[in-house]
């Protein structure tokens, strides 16, 4: 529904709740397919699908409950990067909560400012939910666990864990405002190139990288920057806790895989227009889609060599043979992903039902090359 229909601007944060929300149980029911198989590949541990699930909701609070055991000031910077988490979350949901669609009814209405952040933090709560419901379902399973560490240090790990949902909310509605900040478009006197930089750029660069930062393709770079960065979180954790290098190795594997999957389909989305458009221009279609398929996988690339430098570092022995095809599989895995989504144009699509059989089956065996890598 467009905000034009509107004619109060009072019930603008009801329309705006009302749009958020329907998007994303659309985007529930596209990803549901995957939760199913996530659920599956739970299933698939050694004490079933419900234990499997409990662990992992205890150890998503797990790092405020030990910052208890060393001193309050811990607990306060684990909390701060603990919502890195949510705002990790926000940034990955912010097509979704915010359209550039909503800009210009915004201007086109007369919404105060008062109103837009009302609605700018209402839905980020929305956003979260889902997260604040497993940390709240972490928060359960210690509780029932009673350990005997944690008998003195449930009130400063409950203000760790609001602190760090309270930082999460805030850092959605900090990403909520940037965006309605940034135009879409530059006005071209604002626009600063050098004259170097004009003769050295080859309509290459200027076709496949200079978009990723000044074009069309802005949220492409912008995501393969957080891809990077997302895949180095679980690296650093390795070094940090090596007890559970193996979880994290797994996390590493499946969202490798997921991540550079869906930048794929965003690089598809975005460049392949310019692309086609461009087909007058002096440069080769497929060196065009040679450097959008490498673009893709670049971050992925620098990951697993972060990666395979955090377990060179584990205490514990590792199966070079095991941590070579895990390796592999993974590479070949979002390889062959980017050569299914980047496609040519005129090129018979791949059947669908047979991607996402494919799609399942490597992420299967990713997390059980994972789960072998490093010796017990």
């Amino acid at each position: 529904m467009h905000l034009s229909a509107l004619a109060p601007p009072r019930g603008y944060v009801q329309v705006r709740l009302q749009a958020s929300l329907r998007a994303l149980v659309e985007l529930l029911k596209r990803w549901q397919v995957y939760i199913v198989v996530g659920l599956l590949v739970l299933g698939s541990a050694g004490n079933g699908a419900l234990a499997a699930m409990s662990a992992m909701t205890a150890w998503s609070v797990f790092p405020l409950l030990q910052a208890t055991q060393v001193s309050m000031a811990s607990v306060l910077l684990t909390g701060l990067a603990h919502s890195m988490v949510g705002a990790v979350a926000i940034w990955g949901l912010r097509p979704v909560l915010w359209q550039r669609a909503w800009m210009e009814s915004e201007n086109a209405l007369p919404i105060a400012p008062r109103e837009r952040r009302r609605a700018d933090l209402l839905v980020v709560v929305l956003g979260l939910a889902p997260l604040f419901a497993i940390y709240a379902a972490g928060v359960l399973v210690w509780l029932a666990r009673s350990p005997a560490w944690m008998h003195h240090g449930w009130v400063e790990a409950l203000a760790g864990l609001g602190l760090s949902m309270g930082l999460s909310v805030a850092w959605g509605v900090l990403i909520l405002g940037a965006m309605r900040r940034v135009s879409p478009a530059r006005p071209a006197g604002t626009r600063r190139s050098r004259r170097g930089w004009r003769r050295a750029m080859t309509p290459l660069t200027a076709l496949a990288m200079l978009p990723l930062w000044r074009g069309p393709a802005q949220r492409t770079g912008r995501m393969m920057v957080l891809v990077l960065i997302a895949l180095g979180v679980p690296c650093l954790a390795m070094v940090a806790w090596p007890g559970w290098a193996s979880w994290w190795l797994a996390g590493f594997g499946a969202a490798a895989f997921m991540l550079t999957s869906r930048l794929s389909v965003l690089a598809s989305q975005e460049l392949a227009p310019l692309h086609l458009h461009a087909a007058a221009l002096p440069v080769s279609p497929r060196r065009l889609l040679l450097a959008r398929r490498l673009a893709v996988v670049v971050p992925q690339l620098m990951a697993q060599a972060l990666c395979t430098a955090a377990l060179m570092n584990q205490p514990r022995a590792l199966r070079p043979g095991v941590l070579a095809a895990f390796m592999s599989v993974l590479l070949a895995g979002s390889a062959v992903q980017v050569l299914l989504t980047t496609q040519p144009s005129g090129h018979r699509p791949t059947d669908p039902a047979h991607r996402v059989s494919q799609w399942l089956f490597t992420l299967v065996l990713i997390l059980s090359l994972a789960s072998e890598v490093i010796l017990a």
